[in-house]
């Protein structure tokens, strides 16, 4: 085993005793980046080009758009959010909170955070193709870089043999494949892996502007904040660390400049709660919409109505997956990201604990990926490729299969 007992195939002193990293004794270490990498790289390519292939082949077999949308391929790969991060990438956010005739706030950009279109219009202004080439390498790079940190942080708790399996079970996961498509996750993901690794490592100011600009790519990012308080609240209970309060105090920047970007660039304070909650319909119902799926499914089973079935399968898996996030006890700071992302979704009036925001809670996925073994592993990460599959396809050529 190599130095400081975190980078060998056996189980490290973190993962046993559930070690806080972010406040106890000993700071997390990753390792060296060798040559190893090229395992993690390899696993995400592999499913991407799954999913690639199979939106192609659904665009080959279907290629009139579902709901009207346009056809095409490219149609295809930026459906439901797709089109919304072009718009702000290609001309920004409306100036004003577009309405209908009730007065009523409708979908519109405005409800999407400016990070990754950001980032899709400065590698549009380098790269051939246009917007959409330009958020596929975006999507592209920023999940290699998030399946990579995911490996390398399952390494320094558990060993190589552990990263792969759950490096191999976060790619094979059925919500993985908006990773292949014009979403966001991928780049809050890789934000907020690394932000809990200099959690866990006790760079305070680097976890902290990781966080902050974190924050600005999705509205559950932050969750970041809840992560760095929560490290430094450790640090400072154990060791009197103070310096870490830096982290939190630097955490949310991205999330509330958001917002207070679009207030004033629509002249209107709290244009994004008001388009979320009237032109999207989402709001924090503190889990009555889900438990009101729950009730209407059990109630019509069996039913095809994917729109109740995928949130409620969603809690089942999250309780088998916190099962194994049980029986790895790695450091409280992912138990902490976990779940706020899945309270997030569960307590959610709109979409509900979908597959992409299970896929989001990683450390739910590397615990199970860690658990499983031989043939449970083959048979279960089998099934969880069939599944992306099929809600890639079925996500591409319908409106059933909300991401």
């Amino acid at each position: 085993m190599a130095s400081g007992g975190l980078i060998g195939d056996t189980t490290s002193a973190a993962a046993t005793t559930g070690g806080e990293a972010a406040g106890g004794r000993e700071p997390l270490r990753y390792g060296p980046f060798d040559a190893g990498l090229w395992r993690p790289v390899t696993i995400f390519v592999a499913f991407r080009l799954l999913v690639v292939a199979t939106i192609a082949l659904a665009d080959l077999l279907e290629p009139d758009g579902p709901g009207g949308a346009a056809a095409g391929l490219g149609a295809k790969l930026r459906f439901w959010d797709g089109d919304f991060y072009l718009d702000v990438a290609r001309a920004g956010y409306p100036a004003f909170v577009p309405q209908d005739q009730n007065g009523l706030a409708t979908q519109s950009s405005l409800a999407f955070f400016p990070l990754y279109p950001a980032l899709i219009r400065l590698f549009d202004t380098v790269l051939p193709g246009g917007e959409l080439a330009a958020a596929m390498v975006v999507s592209f790079l920023f999940g290699t870089a998030a399946t990579v940190l995911l490996w390398l942080l399952v390494r320094a708790l558990s060993g190589h043999t552990a990263a792969d399996r759950a490096t191999v079970f976060f790619c094979a996961f059925p919500g993985a494949f908006v990773w292949s498509m014009v979403y966001a996750e991928p780049v809050m993901v890789a934000f907020a892996i690394a932000c809990c690794m200099a959690l866990l490592a006790r760079y305070w100011l680097l976890a902290g502007a990781l966080a902050a600009i974190g924050t600005a790519t999705r509205p559950n990012a932050v969750v970041l904040v809840a992560c760095c308080a929560w490290a430094a609240g450790l640090a400072i209970q154990q060791r009197r660390e103070w310096r870490a309060l830096v982290a939190p105090v630097l955490a949310p920047i991205g999330w509330l400049a958001t917002l207070a970007y679009l207030a004033r660039h629509t002249g209107e304070t709290g244009a994004w709660f008001r388009v979320e909650r009237e032109g999207w319909g989402e709001s924090v119902d503190l889990g009555r919409r889900t438990l009101s799926r729950i009730q209407t499914l059990w109630q019509d089973f069996p039913a095809d109505d994917l729109d109740r079935l995928l949130p409620t399968l969603g809690l089942v898996l999250v309780a088998l997956m916190a099962w194994c996030l049980w029986r790895w006890r790695p450091p409280s700071v992912l138990w902490v990201w976990a779940a706020g992302i899945i309270a997030l979704a569960v307590t959610s009036r709109g979409l509900g604990l979908r597959p992409r925001f299970v896929h989001a809670a990683f450390p739910l996925l590397a615990a199970t990926g860690w658990w499983l073994r031989g043939r449970w592993f083959a048979v279960v990460v089998s099934l969880a490729a069939a599944a992306q599959v099929g809600l890639a396809y079925l996500s591409v050529t319908s409106t059933r299969a909300i991401p």
